[in-house]
């Protein structure tokens, strides 16, 4: 983990193993700023293997899949920063 000088983030690299399958080895790297709920997330991906390989990186969040057992419990993602796109028909 590395964490600012001045202590205003803090950044958290996750690494896989190299997968025979695949031929990658995937990184995380995830960025918390103090004072902030959110995070940042950057993925990437390494071909390991002695050929070409192409794969799209896509990342998956678990969430249970019960009900908030307790109020506040949950989730809130909010996307920002792109306009929605219009239906080819005009609508």
């Amino acid at each position: 983990m590395d964490v600012a000088d001045d202590g205003s983030r803090a950044d958290i690299t996750l690494t896989s193993g190299d997968d025979p399958r695949t031929g990658l080895r995937l990184t995380r790297r995830i960025t918390l700023a103090a004072g902030r709920s959110d995070f940042s997330l950057r993925l990437g991906a390494r071909n390991v293997s002695a050929r070409k390989v192409r794969w799209a990186l896509w990342n998956v969040t678990q969430l249970p899949g019960h009900p908030a057992e307790r109020p506040g419990d949950g989730v809130l993602v909010r996307h920002t920063g792109h306009k929605r796109a219009r239906a080819r028909n005009g609508r």
